[in-house]
């Protein structure tokens, strides 16, 4: 499967596709394409940190929320990124 470290590091990051999408302003079917072929390291590299980004906001409205990351992890579901 085509750019399976990015996948496992979107996961990891408890972060979703919708998500970056939404960052990249681009529908949500459009990235679900891209990732279906080798991305560029730029590519790569920029997806990356759209997704450290939005991992950050989420770590910090869950702390103002008082909720903890395990109360928002998505580990227990196994769904493909």
């Amino acid at each position: 499967m085509a750019n399976q470290e990015l996948r496992t590091y979107i996961r990891s990051k408890g972060v979703l596709q919708w998500q970056i999408a939404d960052e990249l302003k681009m529908h949500e079917s459009v990235l679900s394409r891209m990732l279906r072929y080798e991305l560029s390291p730029i590519e790569e590299q920029k997806i990356r940190n759209v997704v450290d980004n939005i991992s950050k906001r989420q770590h910090i409205d869950n702390k103002i929320a008082g909720r903890s990351a395990k109360d928002t992890s998505l580990d227990e579901y196994d769904f493909p990124l």
